[in-house]
């Protein structure tokens, strides 16, 4: 690949990851209740569960061990539905590192997704999962879920 490749794709990836974290923090300072208080969830988030890299689920963090999120998400009609589960972690000192994973759900199906993430530092890190049918700030499929992680030494 050649560097003007790398350095486009690069900027691409920057521009995209700046938009993620510019809505989602738009949207924290916002009154969600106009987009929230009617939605019928399209999907639902029916269990979250943290693994280690074996596979074996863990009740206890600690920094620089390797986390999976595992996201279990049930579409609710009866067709096809794409969607972006995006994976918001903040961190004590208040960074923001965000991931996420796209795929289609099939009608009235359940997948699973998972997607990975290693503590830095010791605290309280709060988690934040949007299901989303794309990155542009399209449609909000099922209400935000949220969770606290203390992250041990």
């Amino acid at each position: 690949m050649r560097r003007i490749d790398i350095a486009i794709i690069s900027v691409t990836i920057l521009i995209l990851g700046i938009s993620i974290y510019t809505f989602i923090n738009h949207d924290e300072t916002r009154d969600l209740s106009i987009h929230t208080v009617s939605l019928t969830p399209k999907v639902n988030i029916t269990d979250i569960t943290l693994i280690n890299e074996f596979g074996s689920e863990i009740n206890d963090v600690n920094v620089n061990s390797l986390v999976l999120f595992q996201i279990d998400i049930t579409n609710l009609q009866s067709i096809n539905q794409p969607f972006i589960c995006i994976i918001k972690v903040k961190s004590p000192d208040g960074s923001v590192n965000l991931s996420y994973n796209k795929s289609e759900l099939p009608s009235n199906e359940s997948i699973t997704v998972a997607t990975s993430w290693m503590p830095e530092k010791v605290g309280v890190y709060d988690i934040d999962i949007f299901i989303w049918n794309d990155l542009n700030g399209g449609e909000v499929l099922t209400h935000k879920k949220s969770l606290k992680i203390d992250v041990k030494d």
